[in-house]
């Protein structure tokens, strides 16, 4: 796995892709988004949080693996009653497969921290009323 440094480098340069109403948005680390300002006023929720299941600690893992993740994950917001929409984190320079992810809608903090922590990720990406993705660390890599 990479450094820290190295992997925060490539969280704030991923592109975060959103699909919704027919079309896609892409969220940015620390930039302001009006279509998830919007996203967030048609839901009726004042926070959301980018999260994927795939390749834990950023190492790389089968198809498979992969897709059993994402299915837990799936049931697990299910599960707890949270509406999410489809999403995928992209490497705009191509070195890193895409991740299948999801936007959580209305998952406080708290909640997301501990989702990505029981998916063993190294951050995901918390937005609140102020609809500005913000990545939160939540292992010790």
């Amino acid at each position: 796995m990479a450094d820290r440094d190295t992997l925060t480098a490539r969280y704030r340069a991923a592109l975060y892709q959103v699909e919704w109403r027919g079309a896609r948005f892409v969220l940015r680390v620390d930039a302001y988004s009006a279509e998830l300002a919007a996203c967030h006023a048609a839901h009726g929720v004042r926070c959301s949080v980018f999260v994927s299941a795939w390749n834990p600690r950023s190492e790389q893992q089968s198809a498979a693996a992969n897709d059993a993740a994402h299915a837990q994950l799936l049931a697990r917001l299910q599960h707890e009653g949270y509406r999410w929409l489809t999403a995928s984190g992209q490497d705009p320079a191509g070195q890193w497969p895409a991740e299948q992810s999801l936007l959580v809608l209305g998952m406080p903090p708290d909640a997301a921290i501990r989702c990505g922590r029981d998916f063993n990720q190294n951050a995901i990406l918390l937005a609140g009323a102020d609809a500005v993705p913000r990545l939160e660390w939540i292992s010790s890599s």
